[in-house]
């Protein structure tokens, strides 16, 4: 998988269908240096180039790339407040 284009395309995707506040699901805090990190600096780097997206950490969760953890990084943003129009998750065990 090329996690820094096909997390680009994704933004760019969401961002073509007029969202500008996006929320990710990102991997683990301990792959850092790993995928997940990869794919968190790839999404941080798509929504500072366009200038249509808002930028919010609050917008950001850690899942684990797992089923449950994905649902906690979504109540987690949930909780924060911060308004989103669509969400991004870094895998697909995540996003379910």
């Amino acid at each position: 998988a090329d996690n820094t284009q096909g997390i680009h395309q994704a933004v760019q995707h969401l961002a073509d269908h007029g969202h500008q506040r996006l929320a990710f699901i990102a991997g683990s805090h301990d792959d850092l240096a790993g995928d997940s990190g990869d794919r968190l600096r790839a999404f941080q780097a798509a929504v500072s180039a366009n200038q249509r997206l808002v930028a919010d950490p609050r917008l950001v969760a850690y899942g684990r790339h797992v089923f449950d953890g994905g649902y906690t990084a979504m109540r987690e943003i949930l909780a924060s407040g911060a308004p989103f129009t669509a969400v991004l998750a870094s895998n697909d065990e995540s996003a379910f």
